[in-house]
């Protein structure tokens, strides 16, 4: 399977089957990277960290999961908001990128460096975070039977890419505000009542910028 395409929905996605499966191609599920990609490598190189968020978390319960997730969901978060400060830069209209919530969005390139390129980590990311796991009756611990599954298979990324292709390929596997690749929607990135979600400080978006070596 070409890169990203598990986590590509049609632009303007919305769940409850508007897509269906055989529909998907013809709707852009599995459309050219290419200028997309071309933009972000040439032009918007992203640098990993040696630290990140999620680093040192200890995963010992599937609760724990969770709290992995939503380190990553922190590292993306803070680029988000940097993107929106330099969103007449950091973008292109009609490419594609990643849609984390209204109006955040992260470019390939930068998933790419805070999953530092791992299929395993981009696969546990976006089923864990789009709560795919959560679906199901809980146990006396709390935990689903989904969620102690994938608490068994931590390090199996067989099953975490198995657990993404099941999500994307379901009609109702991926909220409308979850996380997701498709095209960018410009509606979104252009909504100034949106500036209160990203109320980061100059220094930290500057060191954001640094951290990830972003250029405007």
């Amino acid at each position: 399977m070409a890169e990203n395409d598990r986590a590509r929905v049609p632009a303007g996605y919305r769940n409850g089957g508007q897509f269906a499966p055989e529909d998907r191609s013809a709707a852009g599920l599995v459309s050219d990277m290419a200028s997309a990609g071309e933009y972000s490598e040439t032009e918007h190189t992203v640098r990993s960290p040696e630290r990140m968020a999620y680093d040192g978390i200890e995963v010992d319960s599937p609760g724990r999961m969770y709290d992995w997730a939503n380190g990553v969901e922190d590292e993306l978060q803070s680029i988000a908001a940097w993107n929106y400060a330099h969103k007449d830069s950091a973008f292109e209209p009609g490419m594609e990128a990643y849609h984390l919530g209204n109006p955040s969005w992260v470019t390939p390139e930068q998933m790419k460096a805070v999953t530092r390129d791992d299929p395993l980590v981009l696969d546990r990311y976006l089923v864990t975070i789009n709560g795919w796991l959560a679906w199901g009756e809980r146990d006396g611990n709390g935990d689903t039977a989904k969620e102690r599954e994938a608490f068994d298979h931590w390090d199996d990324a067989a099953w975490w890419a198995e657990q993404s292709k099941q999500m994307f390929d379901s009609d109702d596997g991926v909220p409308d505000e979850g996380s997701y690749f498709t095209e960018l929607d410009p509606d979104e990135i252009d909504m100034g009542d949106y500036d209160e979600c990203y109320s980061d400080s100059p220094e930290r978006l500057e060191e954001t910028a640094r951290r990830f070596d972003l250029k405007s």
